[in-house]
């Protein structure tokens, strides 16, 4: 039987395997003579070897990376779901904006109970019920010498 020579490519995805790239070249060749019910059939072949290789590679690239180096783990996630690496975007709030957030937090926290009416009673009507003693001196045996 003649060797097969399958080229992968840097812009591949990291699950595509050889076998993988076979058979999308025999798909290919299928539709290409007009042969309908073989091309069907291997794109349903195509599709079901593409996401068992997708879940294969997350379920063990992905699990050992997140634990072994986040930061590429995290950079894998980041470039597989085509995120911009570019933040320049991103700035720095100035002081009256800071000002301005932490007043309307105020405002969304306090805005609940502006309404309620606390009828805290005066100081002199709770005072009998106030304790007024100094903490118990300690016992001899709980004196340690200097």
């Amino acid at each position: 039987m003649p060797e097969v020579t399958i080229r992968m490519h840097t812009s591949d995805k990291p699950w595509i395997t050889p076998k993988i790239k076979a058979q999308i070249k025999a798909r290919q060749k299928a539709y290409c003579r007009g042969d309908k019910p073989k091309y069907d059939q291997l794109c349903k072949k195509v599709s079901k070897l593409i996401r068992n290789a997708k879940q294969s590679f997350y379920h063990t690239e992905g699990r050992d990376l997140r634990q072994k180096d986040p930061a590429k783990w995290y950079k894998t996630v980041y470039t597989l779901l085509g995120a911009e690496t570019n933040h320049n975007s991103l700035q720095t709030p100035s002081n009256e904006d800071l000002s301005k957030v932490a007043e309307n937090l105020q405002t969304a926290f306090t805005n609940p109970w502006k309404d309620i009416n606390v009828d805290l009673p005066d100081i002199n009507e709770v005072n009998h019920l106030l304790k007024d003693t100094s903490p118990p001196l300690p016992s001899l045996g709980q004196v340690r010498p200097a």
